[in-house]
């Protein structure tokens, strides 16, 4: 079969032609929707179906007459044309059927509110984006507003009276519409299509700009949390810091340890030298400082003087480095306190120097004794000797001499015996502690008169180091000989304990005692509890000194064991005694 060709087309009947075949679908779908969302079918199921059918029945000619007008040519434009406003009248009538019959049975209850929605949204758009004639539009929407206003003006209810007057005047509009009514929508679109491109293009830059906030913001926390991390560092040092203009020399920041330390508040330092304040005691010291730093970039460990606000002397180390804030110079000074190490430093020389002269002294006691009793014994021993050989001697005399002989080699063995308890007395490795501690307070009492009254507990059978042996010997040996020479005391109470993990020894007199304050300056009281503390340090013990002027001193000590607590509870019970 030959094929016809289709006559010449208008552009306004193809696009009027594609839009109904591409639109045919709408209506059905809506009334498969309103139906489904509500119990119309299950209520009335005849008139929804031959109602759905028919509908349908229109949609598949409108697709048909699309296919066959633009795939196969078979139809020529003014008939396909024709077919497809024929059907178009049907499918809204069939759906103003649909609309009025679901309006009457329902009213303004779901799906009532669904079919008008759905009958307004389709009318909205024909007056604008279709291609039909102006009359074939204007009896194309009428027929879809024409049950909704019949509807609302039969309706009791004043919300049906409103949506049919809304209705009303919106076919009145649609009516109305010219061509100057169509260019200017068109101008309004375009310029709503630019605007909205505009807008995009607002809204990306917008998110650019947000993005770049965020990266700020983000950045600018990071800022504030190392700024924090700073001023806390700074606030919370444990050393006094200060930041000092370059030039000027005047105070701007000092941290809190700095204000309690030397007792110059934030306010009183700030915009002030410290020449001003009156923190350096040689301002001499403070110009040589500065210059070093005007001509240096750091200075290290610069020894000087400052000056607390209550009037006191402290030796300090000073450490600065130049830093930059605000595009200005500073100097950020670290302060090390050093009074009390320098004051240590003092004290050990001047304790070095007394052990030194103690030594020294003992060294001349034992030369002198050495040369006094011994030296002399044996010169003596000599000079008899020698005589035996000067000639013939009767056995009387050499009898007596013989006995001589005797009797000073006795005295040297002796006196070497003495020298040697004095520097280790044997009965502390053979009886111990307790033993050789009570033989020394029996010969303390009998040649200075002082009554010792010595008890010790828990020590015996227990191994203790040499160390400690010797130095709570030596510790007692001192307190001993300081009551002889400063406490003008009749009697002395010595207790030595074992009380794991310590060993306790007090030492306790009824002399004049002391002020501490004034004991701690005199040298001759010094020396001896310095050494004994000295001594004590040295074991890792403590050292505590109670006295009052005319109440006595007593002297605390606690030394620690060396050993742990379940080899001194396995000691003990091998000893047969449990403390």
């Amino acid at each position: 079969m030959k094929r016809t060709k289709t006559p010449h087309k208008r552009p306004m009947d193809v696009e009027y032609i594609l839009r109904s075949s591409l639109a045919s679908p709408i209506l059905p779908i809506l009334m498969a929707i309103v139906m489904g969302t509500s119990d119309l079918y299950a209520r009335h199921p005849i008139p929804t179906t031959c109602l759905m059918v028919l509908i349908t029945a229109c949609m598949v000619c409108r697709m048909l007459i699309g296919g066959a007008f633009f795939f196969l040519g078979r139809i020529d434009t003014r008939t396909a044309h024709r077919w497809c406003l024929s059907l178009n009248y049907l499918s809204a009538i069939t759906w103003v059927i649909f609309a009025g019959f679901v309006l009457n049975r329902y009213d303004l209850v779901w799906p009532g509110y669904l079919v008008i929605f759905c009958s307004g949204a389709v009318v909205s758009i024909t007056p604008t984006f279709s291609v039909l004639p102006s009359t074939s539009t204007k009896i194309y929407t009428g027929i879809f507003l024409f049950p909704v206003i019949a509807w609302g003006i039969v309706s009791q209810s004043f919300q049906g009276q409103i949506i049919a007057a809304l209705a009303l005047i919106y076919f009145l509009i649609a009516t109305l519409v010219t061509e100057k009514t169509r260019v200017w929508l068109s101008r309004l679109s375009s310029s709503v299509v630019e605007m909205d491109k505009k807008a995009r293009d607002l809204h990306q830059k917008n998110r650019k700009l947000e993005k770049g906030l965020l990266e700020q913001g983000s950045h600018i926390k990071a800022i504030k949390a190392k700024k924090e991390i700073y001023r806390q560092a700074f606030q919370t040092s444990p050393n006094p810091i200060a930041i000092n203009s370059l030039y000027s020399g005047k105070f701007s920041h000092v941290n809190a340890i700095f204000s309690a330390q030397f007792g110059y508040s934030r306010d009183e330092v700030t915009n002030k030298t410290p020449l001003e304040v009156g923190l350096w005691q040689d301002p001499s010291a403070w110009e040589a400082y500065f210059t070093i730093m005007r001509t240096h970039r750091w200075v290290n460990n610069f020894q000087c003087l400052f000056r607390t606000r209550d009037g006191q002397s402290r030796s300090v180390l000073l450490s600065s480095r130049r830093i930059t804030l605000s595009h200005d110079q500073y100097a950020l000074t670290t302060v090390n306190d050093i009074t009390d190490f320098s004051r240590a430093e003092n004290q050990i020389k001047h304790l070095t120097r007394k052990i030194i002269q103690v030594q020294e002294e003992e060294r001349r006691r034992i030369a002198r004794d050495l040369h006094d009793s011994v030296a002399q014994d044996l010169s003596s021993l000599k000079i008899t000797c020698s005589s035996l050989l000067d000639g013939p001697i009767p056995a009387s005399v050499l009898r007596a001499k013989v006995r001589e002989v005797s009797s000073v080699l006795q005295e040297c063995i002796e006196a070497v015996k003495t020298i040697a308890y004095e520097l280790r007395p044997p009965i502390l490795d053979e009886l111990g502690l307790p033993t050789a501690l009570f033989r020394y307070c029996e010969d303390f009492q009998r040649k200075t008169g002082i009554e010792v009254d010595f008890f010790s507990a828990g020590l015996n059978g227990i191994p203790i180091d040499s160390d400690t042996e010797i130095n709570l010997y030596r510790l007692v040996q001192e307190a001993l000989s300081n009551v002889l020479k400063h406490a003008n005391a009749g009697q002395v109470v010595l207790r030595l304990v074992a009380s794991f993990p310590d060993i306790i020894m007090r030492v306790e007199d009824n002399g004049v005692g002391f002020e501490m304050k004034k004991g701690e300056n005199q040298d001759t009281k010094c020396m001896g509890l310095h050494s004994m503390e000295e001594r004590v340090l040295l074991m890792g013990g403590r050292l505590r000194i109670i006295t009052s002027p005319g109440e006595g001193t007593a002297l605390v000590i606690r030394v620690p064991f060396n050993m742990s607590e379940q080899e001194l509870e396995e000691i003990y019970k091998e000893a047969g005694s449990i403390r």
